[in-house]
């Protein structure tokens, strides 16, 4: 099977970015706290009224659009998404977006290599780890989601704007 992290087109160069303190809080909710935390359902942008909104950004805090959810709920049935509106306040644009919440794996092969720092360098994927997850956060590497073959072609399919996949190495399956 083949697995790529979804990442935010780096072409894209005045992507919406939220600001603010609820920002802050956003980026470390847990699987569990996004179901009983009370979630800021509004985040102002701050771009000067130039921003670019496009179906995925990754940074400050990890959000996806309506196309993307529609498609990403599909294939992981357990994933959960909570509303979250950016609001750019010079032109009053107002986009729905989604935090996204996935499975946990620890993913990483003995292959794997980590800096200095214990951050993955280059993240090697053990198939039999993984299981039947589509859609998951490698343990060690939350910032990043990683997504199956057949969910980064459904999503292209769409023609999404603002989104790359980076091929993940997997590990040979055995048997």
């Amino acid at each position: 099977m083949e697995y790529f992290m979804m990442r935010q087109d780096p072409r894209v160069h005045n992507v919406a970015k939220p600001v603010g303190e609820k920002v802050a809080m956003l980026r470390h909710i847990t699987r569990d706290e996004m179901n009983t935390a009370s979630i800021p359902t509004n985040l102002f942008v701050q771009n000067g009224g130039k921003a670019e909104f496009p179906d995925f950004i990754e940074d400050p805090v990890m959000l996806v659009s309506e196309k993307l959810k529609k498609v990403m709920s599909k294939y992981q049935k357990d994933a959960v998404f909570k509303t979250v509106v950016l609001i750019e306040r010079e032109t009053n644009r107002h986009e729905v977006y989604y935090l996204i919440s996935a499975p946990r794996i620890d993913c990483a092969s003995c292959e794997t290599t980590y800096d200095a720092r214990g951050n993955f360098k280059e993240l090697v994927i053990d198939q039999d780890k993984v299981g039947h997850a589509r859609i998951f956060f490698p343990v060690g590497n939350e910032r990043r989601i990683l997504v199956r073959l057949d969910v980064a072609e459904s999503i292209l399919r769409r023609h999404p704007y603002g989104v790359w996949f980076e091929r993940i190495r997997v590990m040979p399956e055995e048997g």
